[in-house]
């Protein structure tokens, strides 16, 4: 695996800001992300998990430019995305996709499988109508439906049916990253097993990155080279795919795999629960963020906030382990 980093976040921010009043001043901040780091390695699939309302969709949202960030810097080939010029940029929407949590949303009622798939060639080529169809039947087989559904519509698909497409707009132009949000969640287990084997088979033939964001820790070891665990806007926890799960320091990772369901219904696997509820991002508590729900939680944990510091490539953000 190459050692030079595609895509590079550095204390990554984005605030949604709280209006009231008749004037609608601002009184605060909604802190969805709350300075994330991390880079991410060409062939790499990076996992990114946690639970509902930790900003990881946000996150992805804002690499891919969807949303702008409040503050912090995203790098992508060396170069800043806040400082591309108009030609960089679009070649940057060339080379970074999405794969949407709901792959019914995400595709025209309105418009042809086809012609959805032809869409990105309309716009970032110079092919004809026939070099453009031939490759959107191109793409359709290579995530493995029939050339022949190109004329048919969004709804006459089912949820699997409908990600490959999802999967084959992303790949329409060749991007070197795809950022996966969510992207098996919605389906049955049978389905999910096959799109993420279609990810890996796509990733091992083209050499793309993957950048997965799940809540489901089992989906998210089997496809990840490494993975981030997410809280309240904030990385606590950064290692292998193979050290988290046999590693695991940080008490709310611990937490989330105990969630995990045993392999075998005969072992047995210690339960962690936690008490209270997730803070407001709008008020999150001083300190770290955890400390109001951790067990563990010490005096110093309620009035400074854990570096993440790393050892031998295992990153944690705890001052129990520091």
């Amino acid at each position: 695996m190459d050692k030079t980093p595609l895509l590079e976040l550095h204390d990554v921010k984005k605030y949604y800001p709280i209006k009231q009043g008749l004037l609608r001043r601002q009184t605060g901040n909604v802190k969805a992300v709350d300075g994330v780091s991390f880079q991410v390695y060409p062939g790499e699939t990076f996992g990114l998990v946690g639970e509902s309302g930790c900003g990881k969709s946000t996150l992805g949202r804002v690499i891919v430019q969807l949303l702008q960030a409040t503050a912090g810097e995203i790098q992508f080939g060396k170069k800043g995305i806040s400082t591309m010029s108009a030609k960089e940029k679009l070649a940057f929407k060339r080379e970074v996709q999405m794969i949407f949590q709901d792959p019914f949303s995400s595709l025209n009622p309105r418009q042809k499988i086809g012609d959805i798939l032809e869409e990105p060639y309309c716009i970032h080529t110079e092919m004809s109508k026939q070099e453009r169809r031939e490759k959107a039947t191109g793409l359709l087989h290579k995530v493995g439906l029939n050339p022949m559904h190109a004329e048919r519509y969004p709804h006459q698909f089912s949820g699997g049916q409908r990600q490959r497409i999802g999967i084959a707009r992303a790949l329409a132009l060749n991007p070197k990253l795809i950022v996966c949000d969510e992207p098996v969640s919605a389906l049955d287990v049978s389905i999910q097993s096959q799109i993420i084997n279609l990810l890996e088979e796509l990733q091992e033939e083209t050499g793309i990155s993957l950048l997965f964001i799940a809540h489901d820790l089992s989906v998210v070891k089997h496809i990840s080279h490494r993975i981030a665990v997410m809280y309240l806007g904030n990385i606590v926890e950064l290692a292998t795919a193979e050290e988290l799960f046999t590693n695991p320091q940080h008490p709310y990772t611990r937490t989330l795999l105990s969630s995990i369901p045993a392999e075998h219904p005969r072992k047995k696997r210690e339960r962690i629960t936690l008490a209270g509820e997730i803070p407001n991002p709008a008020n999150p508590p001083q300190g770290c963020k955890f400390h109001t729900r951790c067990p563990y939680a010490e005096e110093a944990c309620k009035k400074t906030v854990p570096p993440l510091i790393e050892s031998n490539g295992h990153a944690v953000a705890c001052h129990l382990i520091q």
